[in-house]
């Protein structure tokens, strides 16, 4: 952060990034919960922002949990066909097949279907790798869970802060 810090807006505005990750999806999401959040002081503001952050953390961990499966089972598959099971598929189906394990779901779907022509069971591949990054993913897990209660803490603290809402009564008559 080299610009100078004049106001909160200056403060709540940086948040680093993880290389690979989108500011405007960040910057959609926080948009999103400051909205639905609606904090009425200066307090109240930094706190949603840290319950902003905590929620882009907790998407971070699950997307490192999603990575390490995928690449694991990627690692699998090349395993698999370095044990001779490659078969007649053919050099380009190959390469499909793997750059489809990087897709959006419904190309991670072809290609799990696709597979299976070839009588390869993704499932299996899916759990060798669960088996084989047990550790990373058992500690990641652990760190979303501290990421969890960290955020339930926070969302008492920022209820406090905020004052009660008087809700709409849907049959309510104003006289």
């Amino acid at each position: 952060m080299t610009d100078q810090v004049r106001t909160l807006d200056d403060v709540l505005a940086y948040y680093p990034l993880l290389a690979g990750e989108d500011a405007e999806d960040f910057e959609t999401i926080r948009q999103a919960l400051l909205f639905e959040l609606a904090p009425r002081s200066g307090y109240a503001r930094i706190i949603a922002n840290n319950l902003v952050e905590l929620e882009w953390e907790r998407r971070q961990y699950h997307q490192m949990i999603h990575d390490v499966i995928k690449r694991s089972a990627k690692r699998a598959f090349t395993r698999y066909l370095a044990d001779g099971h490659a078969g007649e598929i053919s050099q380009k189906v190959l390469e499909d097949l793997e750059a489809g394990f990087d897709g959006p779901v419904a190309e991670r779907r072809r290609t799990e279907l696709r597979l299976s022509e070839y009588g390869i069971d993704v499932g299996e591949l899916v759990c060798q790798a669960w088996t084989s990054q047990a550790k990373l993913i058992g500690d990641l897990k652990a760190q979303l869970n501290d990421t969890e209660i960290r955020r339930r803490k926070l969302w008492k603290d920022f209820d406090k802060l905020q004052p009660q809402r008087a809700d709409a009564i849907e049959d309510a008559e104003v006289l």
